[in-house]
């Protein structure tokens, strides 16, 4: 008995059809998870809130570096800073 179908991915036809996630990293208190998303054609940083599931925070295309203060959950993504309550 078969439960699940097994199907290679079917390869993108362009550069632009494919999504990655990349350099997750979790927020000093741990309630967020940072991401950078990457397509072909562009990349941006996401921010998640891990409790709900909810996109908090989605930068503007380009940037591709962030941090996390230290102490408090604030991120810093091209030398902006987001604080999260």
């Amino acid at each position: 008995r078969q439960l699940a179908a097994t199907r290679l991915p079917v390869q993108p036809q362009h550069e632009s059809d494919y999504t990655a996630f990349q350099r997750p990293g979790w927020s000093p208190d741990g309630k967020f998870l940072a991401y950078v998303v990457t397509t072909g054609a562009t990349s941006w940083v996401e921010v998640v809130e891990v409790s709900s599931g909810r996109t908090r925070l989605k930068s503007p295309q380009g940037p591709q570096q962030y941090r996390w203060e230290a102490e408090r959950a604030t991120i810093v993504i091209d030398g902006r800073s987001t604080s999260f309550p």
